[in-house]
């Protein structure tokens, strides 16, 4: 009888170290992926503005976003190609910077 209160005390003990251990195994959270339609890259300034944005609510790309960027270089006919991609890529939310690109989305 003993033994198998040894036997149970030890059980928990390791039962109850493990626990913090499978919980630095699990994924660190949702990869959020943002799809970025437009003609030309965006101007630095209005692409830093934004990263700085989203790093003070806890984005940062690499961790925890990914941004797939599609550009057009001036061919709006290339706008439903990309938007069929975001479909498929599954992104979260879609920024567009031309009216012919969030015409094809709308």
């Amino acid at each position: 009888m003993w033994y198998s209160a040894v036997g149970s005390i030890v059980t928990l003990l390791v039962s109850l170290l493990a626990v913090p251990l499978a919980a630095v195994a699990q994924p660190l959270g949702k990869v959020y992926r943002i799809g970025f339609l437009s003609t030309v890259p965006p101007p630095a300034p209005v692409w830093d503005a934004l990263l700085d944005g989203l790093r003070e609510r806890g984005y940062s790309e690499g961790r925890n976003l990914v941004f797939e960027h599609r550009l057009s270089e001036g061919k709006a006919e290339r706008f439903p190609e990309f938007a069929a991609e975001m479909v498929q890529l599954r992104v979260d939310c879609i920024i567009v910077t031309t009216t012919p690109a969030g015409i094809e989305l709308a």
